[in-house]
């Protein structure tokens, strides 16, 4: 099956890895440019972007597992990065 990381840090690349060496496609979403390199290294599609700024999604979520390990920013109640995510995939029909 098909995933999309949306973080993937420690927890996030070993489910990668795994979902990987099952057969899956795995693309991550990551913040640094340096993650990003690290992961294509291991074999794992990445681009860095900042999911607080994103006003396009540069990735498809139709007919993936999201997984969703990005932490929310660190002041508030509410995760700003998921919403706006959410919300982009519903404003172009992928969810």
């Amino acid at each position: 099956m098909d995933s999309v990381f949306a973080g993937c840090g420690y927890v996030g690349r070993q489910v990668a890895r795994r979902e990987r060496d099952l057969s899956g496609r795995v693309f991550a979403v990551v913040r640094s440019p340096s993650s990003a390199e690290r992961l294509i290294r291991e074999g794992i599609q990445s681009i860095a972007l900042d999911l607080e700024e994103i006003s396009i999604l540069e990735f498809s979520l139709s007919d993936k597992v999201l997984y969703w390990f990005a932490p929310p920013q660190p002041e508030g109640t509410q995760d700003r990065r998921l919403r706006r995510c959410l919300e982009l995939a519903v404003q172009i029909g992928q969810i």
